[in-house]
């Protein structure tokens, strides 16, 4: 099983809303397939899903658009499950760091995040999930069950000192994983960008991670 790597490139200055930042990273030509079905026996379903990434040295810059046959989002408060609703993750360590951190958002740009220490969990608080943004093409705060599926596409900013960086810098290397999951979606699935092979699904593997080098 090979891990995956990729290239985030430095985003232009002059993009400095998400609005920008979403009209910037939409029309590149390059993106990033979250594909990987590792557990196909049991959760076959994969909806089309695919990613962008930038950085600035204030923080890193996500872009994800996915089409699936079930849209829903029944959680709009800080550290519910979304993991449960439609929803993207990004799991990232700091290369040289033992933590990693889990950036979990359904469809609607509701967060629940955290890091691990070996066997220990941390949420981070309310305020802390107050500093990352959220820009998404579905109503913010509005709960949704579309079960006719359809389009939707979401845009974060995750500042660096949340991920222990005063900023980042050109030629970091990071370990990363990214994610489509829907566990009380129908179909419910599991994908990710790197492959994963554990029995069950479990996105809390960082020895599967893949890298990141920022350009």
């Amino acid at each position: 099983m090979s891990m995956k790597k990729l290239v985030a490139n430095q985003l232009p200055e002059a993009y400095s809303t998400l609005e920008a930042v979403k009209s910037y990273l939409s029309t590149q030509e390059t993106f990033h397939s979250i594909s990987e079905v590792n557990w196909r026996k049991d959760f076959p379903y994969a909806p089309l899903v695919s990613f962008q990434i930038a950085w600035s040295k204030e923080g890193l810059y996500l872009y994800y658009r996915v089409e699936e046959k079930h849209i829903k989002a029944v959680h709009t408060s800080y550290n519910e499950p979304v993991y449960k609703d439609s929803c993207v993750e990004m799991f990232i360590s700091p290369l040289g760091n033992e933590e990693y951190y889990n950036f979990e958002f359904n469809c609607i740009g509701n967060i629940l995040a955290g890091k691990k220490l070996r066997d220990e969990k941390a949420r981070f608080t309310e305020q802390e999930l107050s500093f990352i943004e959220t820009l998404s093409s579905l109503p913010k705060g509005k709960t949704i069950d579309n079960q006719a599926g359809g389009r939707w596409d979401l845009t974060i900013f995750i500042p660096s000192w949340l991920i222990q960086k005063e900023e980042l810098k050109q030629g970091e290397l990071l370990k990363a994983n990214f994610y489509k999951c829907g566990d009380a979606l129908t179909p419910s699935h599991y994908l990710s960008w790197s492959p994963i092979n554990t029995s069950k699904p479990s996105f809390h593997q960082p020895q599967f991670f893949g890298e990141v080098i920022l350009n």
